[in-house]
This record gives structure tokens, C-alpha cells and sequence, in this order.
């Protein structure tokens, strides 16, 4: 019999409410010889996915009922697959819908299977409104698909477009630059290129200043595979580019100068 291993899923057993699957009728034969049984999802993995993510089962956990009665909960032993057969392991597109998965565990030595399908939510990384990159800190620090971004501190993401630095940021393939164009959200408007540190393993990393305070932001290595790579293009680099200059040159720098309108 299986038990759970992790406190996660644990908790989470105790507090989501149950959702019901349509699943053969005890005592079928499934795959294998493995007799069907029928479970009930009580946590959910990831269903929403931006393109080129790939596919993350973490915390999905049903509760089995066995034909004696019995009760147990799934937490491992899943096979996920596309609907059409292909495996999961490359990366998501805009075509994938659904989600197969297939459980297969031993209890006092017969095996047992149920099948799900999980609908997916696929989101175009370019959009406005799609989330590619964020602080992994209690900074909120917001990178979009359209090349905006805003920096403040946690407290303030209610009240980002008063209080917020706001700006660029545009990738061409080769480069990644972010600039700092309104901060603090008064009527001063300020521009400033932001350092962006290429880290040795790949991945990126760089701080915004939200008045006195910094902002920091790590681009993993496993993210800049997917979003940042030389087949692809983010933000308009009109923005950010010709004001790619070193931050803290004085002559060209106007981060303390206030630009009348």
C-alpha cells in the first residue's frame, strides 16, 4: 500500500476539497492486467503554463478507493503524457489542452490503476499581461511579455503604478537590457540603465532601486534556456537600447535630474 511521503501533499489533503473524477468502475482490468480503481483528485498540480514551460506534476494527489472498500492516497507512480501519446518531457505549446495521467500502485501484492486527464491553461509569453520573470524574494520585482517591468517593495504591489519603479526591458536574441524610466511615481521622471550581470552558468541577475532600496532579480539559468535564447525576442529594444549606457557615468547618467515636461 502507498503512503504519503510528502508533508506537502499531506496538508493539503486535510484542507482541499475533493474533486470528483469519472473513472472506470472498480475491478476492470486496466494495463498490464492492473485492476482499475477509482480515485479522487484532492490537489492540484500546475495547470497554467506560459509557452515553452514544461510540465511540472509537483503536489498532484488523488485518494483511491480499492473494490474491498479501502481507502489509500496516490501521491507518486504517475505516468503523464500528452492526449495524443507523445511524452511531456518537451516543452509546452499553444496546441496543449490536456494532460494524461495514468497511476499504477500495489496493494498486498495486486496491482491497481486509475487514469485522469488535466485540462491546461497555455499562455503566449509575449502578451502584457503574461508573467515571465519575478523576484524569488519578498521583492516585487515583475518582469511582463511585453518588455515592461515594475520593482517595489511587497507591501506596495496594490499601489504599483503610484509607487513603483517602472521601465523596459528587451532581449534580441544576443543581449538583455532593462532600464529604469519612472521611480517612486511622482511627477519627476527618471531613466537609468540597469547593470545586468550574465552569471557563469547562463542565468542573469541585476537590481532595481525602488528610492533607496534595491530590488533584486535572478534569471535562473533553466529560465533563460526557455525565454532568453537566441531564437527569440522580447520588448522593443528602441526603449532600452539607446539608453544602454554605464549606470553610474555622470555625464550621461540622469537618474538625479528631473526632466521638465
Amino acid at each position: 500500500m502507498r503512503h504519503i511521503r510528502r508533508l506537502g501533499a499531506m496538508a493539503l489533503i486535510a484542507t482541499i476539497a475533493s474533486t470528483t473524477l469519472t473513472l472506470a468502475s472498480c475491478g476492470n482490468t486496466g494495463n498490464d492486467g492492473a485492476i482499475t480503481v477509482e480515485a479522487t483528485r484532492i490537489s492540484e498540480c500546475k495547470v497554467e503554463y506560459n509557452w515553452g514551460e514544461v510540465f511540472d506534476g509537483t503536489d498532484l494527489a488523488y485518494e483511491v478507493t480499492y473494490p474491498d472498500g479501502t481507502k489509500d492516497y496516490a501521491v507518486e507512480g504517475f505516468t503523464f503524457m500528452r492526449t495524443n501519446g507523445e511524452a511531456i518531457t518537451d516543452p509546452l505549446g499553444s496546441t496543449d489542452k490536456q494532460i494524461s495521467v495514468e497511476w499504477t500502485g500495489t496493494k498486498d501484492e495486486t496491482e491497481y490503476t486509475f487514469t485522469d486527464t488535466l485540462d491546461l491553461t497555455m499562455n503566449d509569453p509575449h502578451n502584457a499581461d503574461t508573467l515571465i520573470f519575478r523576484g524569488e524574494t519578498n521583492d516585487a520585482v515583475y518582469m511582463y511579455g511585453d518588455g515592461s517591468f515594475f520593482a517595489c517593495g511587497i507591501q506596495a504591489v496594490d499601489y504599483k503604478d503610484y509607487v513603483a519603479a517602472m521601465g523596459y526591458w528587451s532581449w534580441d536574441g544576443k543581449e538583455l537590457c532593462v532600464v529604469v524610466t519612472t521611480t517612486y511615481g511622482s511627477m519627476e521622471t527618471y531613466e537609468r540603465t540597469i547593470t545586468v550581470n550574465k552569471e557563469a552558468d547562463g542565468g542573469y541577475s541585476f537590481e532595481v532601486y525602488w528610492g533607496m532600496f534595491p530590488m533584486g532579480i535572478t534569471i535562473t539559468k533553466e529560465q533563460a534556456d526557455i525565454y532568453l535564447t537566441p531564437e527569440t525576442t522580447f520588448g522593443d529594444t528602441a526603449l532600452t537600447k539607446e539608453k544602454n549606457y554605464p549606470v553610474w557615468d555622470d555625464a550621461k547618467d540622469i537618474h538625479e535630474v528631473q526632466i521638465q515636461e
